[in-house]
């Protein structure tokens, strides 16, 4: 069996704490039967509100869909409760092993706020014990770290995979580029879960981390395979698009129909991707974009992939609707590709920019972003696009130029009240990193930090109307900090 006992250290140097952490779970016994393809992870699954009650789901793959399972749980000192009637299974194909199974479980009646226990058994055996958090209500502190480009296979991604447990977030958002170098699912395996979902923690292997934190990733270029392009063939990549496999968050997205010309395009013949389509059911493609609320802030996941028109009517209004219908002391947006950043690579591709105005509009507070393998932080900002006979203008090299109206007030320490959305570049949590100009020989002003020579994480703390923003780097080292206070 495997069981991960509650982390209970706070903060200690990375060697002291491996120690710790060595002593307090010992080496995990194996189970007589061992069952799991993929272990055991917590999902927000499809609860994009909060309630009294909270849900969560546990995930996990078994390549034998014939034992019996059951999933219990138990808060504080209560006795173990059967959460099975929540329990599905769908088989999954995934190009390269058969048969596959999804296993689902609703974890159910889950007090707000809470270190709670769960175990799984298998044909009457204990498989898997350990802990998870609830979802916090608005009125409980919280605190998140968000990280993307990580699933690269390096050392640097273990670091902050490190840095990740030992920070012990509430929840954690990965927007986009979570495998390299192309979403498949054997990049998952060799790539991903060995590194947040080992056994024990281990600064240079991996940590226990996403069978007790709910994970949130958001599709980027690299989780559709197509780099470059806008077409998928299931044929030369048979195990492509796992991103939709693996994750459950809300499905709440827009894009509903698999005909829509804003989601990655199937081609070659229909018996080559019919397995997928079936596998995922609706996943795909909803669960590209969606929102969810996590204490009091309200979180919008969008793709920023440049199959995306964000000049369409209906998707602009979805946007505008969903953020403006929140009431949350906090609004945050993430999507892969920035619309402000600095590099060479990525400098231009500003489509995203075409959202600015509707999130200053309803009041976001922080974008964040990946794509740029580096931290950068803007100034808090106002962008105007430039408008021709009604629209905004994008030109052939994919700039929206326009009018950027900068807060250089706001230095987080002394004015902690920002007039404008800071946007967050936090790529660095794992890929090769950026080169410190890469080739631009000019800042531009709107940047306030930029910090290329290490990985890095974001971690936030939120009590009420404060927000503590930290970057952390892959040895423990503070990058940046400020703080933002609401009006």
């Amino acid at each position: 069996m495997e069981i991960t006992a509650k982390k209970t250290f706070t903060c200690f140097s990375a060697p002291v704490l491996s120690i710790c952490l060595t002593v307090m779970l010992g080496m995990p016994a194996i189970a007589k039967k061992q069952n799991f393809f993929i272990k055991p992870y917590i999902q927000i699954g499809n609860n994009p509100h909060l309630a009294d009650k909270e849900s969560e789901e546990v995930v996990w793959f078994s390549q034998n869909n014939s034992p019996t399972w059951k999933v219990e749980t138990k808060q504080n000192y209560s006795d173990w409760r059967s959460d099975n009637t929540a329990l599905t299974s769908t088989e999954i194909f995934n190009g390269t092993v058969h048969p596959l199974h999804k296993f689902t479980c609703q974890l159910t009646d889950l007090k707000p706020g809470t270190t709670f226990d769960y175990r799984i058994m298998c044909d009457g055996e204990l498989a898997m014990a350990s802990w998870a958090k609830s979802r916090k209500s608005a009125s409980q502190p919280y605190s998140f770290s968000v990280f993307g480009d990580c699933g690269a296979g390096t050392v640097g991604e273990k670091l902050i995979a490190w840095q990740c447990y030992s920070a012990s977030p509430d929840f954690i958002v990965v927007p986009g580029d979570i495998v390299y170098s192309s979403g498949l699912f054997s990049e998952y395996m060799s790539r991903f879960f060995p590194v947040y979902n080992n056994n024990t923690p281990d600064q240079l292997r991996g940590v226990p981390l996403m069978r007790s934190v709910p994970m949130i990733g958001v599709v980027g270029n690299h989780d559709t395979a197509l780099n470059g392009g806008n077409t998928l063939n299931f044929k030369k990549r048979p195990d492509a698009l796992a991103y939709y496999e693996f994750w459950n968050p809300p499905l709440n997205g827009p894009i509903t129909s698999t005909k829509s010309k804003q989601i990655p395009q199937l081609t070659g013949a229909p018996e080559t991707y019919a397995p997928f389509l079936k596998s995922v059911g609706d996943k795909y493609p909803r669960t590209g974009m969606f929102s969810f609320d996590y204490g009091n802030s309200h979180w919008l996941a969008l793709d920023g992939n440049s199959y995306m028109n964000w000049q369409d009517k209906e998707l602009r209004e979805w946007v505008e609707n969903d953020l403006s219908q929140s009431h949350a002391t906090w609004k945050f947006v993430t999507y892969h590709e920035p619309g402000f950043s600095y590099d060479t690579l990525h400098a231009k591709e500003q489509r995203m920019r075409l959202l600015a105005d509707i999130f200053q509009r309803t009041g976001v507070d922080i974008v964040f972003a990946g794509h740029a393998h580096d931290y950068q932080r803007t100034h808090p900002l106002t962008f105007t696009a430039k408008i021709v006979e009604g629209r905004a203008v994008v030109n052939e090299d994919g700039t929206v130029p326009g009018e950027i109206e900068l807060d250089n007030a706001f230095d987080g320490e002394k004015h902690t009240v920002p007039h404008g959305v800071l946007h967050i570049v936090t790529g660095g949590g794992g890929a090769m990193l950026y080169g410190p100009k890469r080739g631009i020989d000019k800042t531009p002003e709107f940047l306030d930090k930029f910090v290329s020579n290490t990985h890095s994480l974001t971690q936030c703390s939120v009590n009420g109307s404060q927000l503590q923003f930290s970057q952390i780097g892959e040895n423990g080292e503070l990058l940046d900090h400020f703080v933002i206070d609401k009006k």
